[in-house]
């Protein structure tokens, strides 16, 4: 089966493995989901939670002692655009809130959304770091606490300082007390829009 794999690419594996999933015995099973969940970028609803309930039966491994610490309760990320898995029926999530935003900006700003959520650790299917990516695969209906996180625009955040005028006052602060040292001094003409773009 692993031959058969090997020579097809993308979804087209995907779709390869749904046709062959019965016929595949054994913990090869679990092995195989988990290694193209995990090598292709697109399609992963075709491997269904039915599939991965049944695959699970044949799991003699898994990656779940690598996530560190020991608290019994995950906080979990998830960053999604206008096409992703509706939030309630994904399996993907991460520990990282990095790898939620580049998941949900890398090809769109628009539409973006991020949700932060929490999972029992012993309700975690797997766990994966190959990518660095810090994926948990996870059934929706162990995921409690889920919280959409509210998202502002370079644009938004810059009205919003302007308005507060804290970056004025920073820099009011630095020219006055961090500035005085001559080395500093060349900085002195960099005003509040200036430190706002650094800012961001």
């Amino acid at each position: 089966f692993s031959h058969y794999l090997m020579i097809v690419e993308g979804p087209c594996d995907l779709l390869l493995f749904q046709e062959l999933f019965q016929n595949v015995k054994g913990h090869l099973k679990y092995e195989l989901l988990t290694d193209l969940y995990t090598t292709v970028e697109y399609g992963h609803d075709i491997l269904t939670k039915d599939m991965w309930k049944e695959a699970l039966k044949e799991r003699t491994s898994d990656n779940r002692d690598a996530i560190r610490g020991d608290n019994p309760i995950l906080t979990i990320y998830r960053g999604q655009a206008s096409g992703s898995t509706d939030v309630t029926k994904a399996l993907s999530w991460t520990l990282r809130f990095s790898t939620a935003l580049f998941f949900a900006s890398r090809y769109t700003t628009d539409d973006v959304v991020l949700y932060k959520a929490n999972v029992r650790r012993e309700d975690v299917i797997d766990f994966f770091e190959g990518r660095n990516e810090a994926e948990v695969v996870i059934f929706p209906e162990n995921i409690f606490n889920i919280e959409k996180l509210e998202q502002y625009s370079s644009k938004e955040v810059i009205e919003r300082l302007t308005k507060s005028r804290i970056t004025d006052e920073f820099v009011l602060y630095r020219n006055t007390f961090i500035l005085n040292n001559a080395k500093y001094k060349k900085l002195k003409h960099h005003n509040s829009m200036h430190a706002q773009r650094v800012l961001l």
